[in-house]
């Protein structure tokens, strides 16, 4: 799941990510994260993964762009770290694709 709000505050995301645990099914959500809280976390069977951005009520459009753009460019360089691992462990390691 995938909310622009703060986890612990936004009812609804809570209700229905924790009606999918109880269904036995696996939930991650991503939302936003506030200053001090950990990237990565679990509630009630739900994993979390907090994003370093701030909810900005009232921000103009610069503000929202600026945040999607640092996240893009921050998941393509996740992408690259994980592409290398995957091309070291095949070529200087030898272990097989998958």
């Amino acid at each position: 799941m995938l909310t622009h709000s703060y986890y612990e505050e936004d009812p609804r995301v809570r209700r229905e990510a924790e009606a999918l645990v109880a269904a036995g099914r696996a939930v991650d959500v991503y939302g936003l994260r506030r200053p001090g809280d950990d990237a990565e976390g679990l509630i009630d069977g739900v994993r979390l993964h907090r994003i370093d951005v701030q909810r900005h009520q009232g921000a103009g459009v610069g503000t929202y762009v600026r945040e999607y753009l640092s996240g893009v460019s921050a998941t393509i360089a996740g992408g690259t770290s994980e592409i290398q691992r995957g091309v070291i462990a095949t070529r200087g390691l030898g272990l097989p694709r998958g």
